[in-house]
């Protein structure tokens, strides 16, 4: 069925829609990629720090702050002026994409990840307040997570699938170290649905088995039915053990 809908259209229509992960605000809601009304938030997931991390994110987006504001952040301004310099990298890799010119996408974003990771090894050096630091490194880990997601679709679209599996792992690692359990959950089915749609069935499974151990984790019925299917789907198209396959459809549907 590759031959008939090959999966670069299927991932060419999630980047239009993974283009909305490059918006701004590290708060703003995000796409999700099944289900575009609910939203996938590329946020901070813990509530630490929350006023400081808002104020920062205005900061970081050119508006104008009280001084009584200014001051709950000054200890970290130059890094938040770190931050405004690495989200020119995003807005012109969004440039280069609505100019389809993903090859140079990827290599914005790939220097944005690089000045973002050197700049939180500068914040563990430098910031000598704990707090600080967490506050700096959740708006980064943020900021790193967007960034890997995006690239990741855009390796997908030239083929380079291996390269975009990193991206999605070190997306869901970040996200992970700020607290954000629903994103990482998203982009581990998403891993999942790429080895699916490329024929990797033995990845698949392996993936799918991944995510519905995170999915029962945290909680999430929905995405623990999503990837019993998916498992299903790939063991049967494997064709190496489509009984088991089988078994598994006959449990969901009972």
């Amino acid at each position: 069925r590759s031959k008939t809908y090959p999966a670069e259209q299927k991932i060419t229509w999630l980047i239009e829609k993974a283009i909305t992960v490059t918006e701004d605000s590290i708060l703003s809601q995000d796409i999700e990629l099944e289900n575009p009304d609910v939203g996938m938030r590329f946020e901070i997931g813990a509530s630490r720090h929350l006023e400081e991390i808002n104020i920062a994110e205005k900061y970081i987006s050119n508006q104008d702050l009280p001084q009584s504001e200014e001051e709950q952040v000054f200890g970290i301004i130059k890094f938040l002026e770190n931050l405004r310099i690495s989200r020119e990298y995003v807005i012109r890799a969004r440039e280069a994409i609505e100019k389809s010119k993903s090859k140079e996408a990827i290599k914005y974003l790939k220097k944005g990840n690089q000045f973002l990771t050197s700049l939180l090894q500068l914040a563990s050096g430098e910031l000598a307040k704990i707090k600080e630091y967490e506050i700096i490194e959740q708006i980064i880990c943020s900021e790193i997570s967007k960034m890997e997601f995006l690239r990741a679709f855009l390796l997908v679209s030239l083929g380079r699938i291996n390269s975009a599996i990193s991206s999605l792992e070190r997306a869901a690692l970040f996200s992970t170290i700020i607290h954000n359990h629903k994103t990482c959950l998203t982009l581990n089915y998403v891993k999942a649905l790429i080895y699916l749609f490329h024929g990797l069935y033995k990845s698949a499974i392996m993936q799918y088995n991944f995510t519905e151990e995170l999915a029962e984790i945290y909680n999430d019925d929905r995405l623990k039915l999503k990837c019993l299917i998916g498992k299903a789907i790939s063991l049967y198209i494997e064709g190496k053990d489509r009984e088991t396959a089988m078994v598994i459809m006959e449990e969901i549907s009972s």
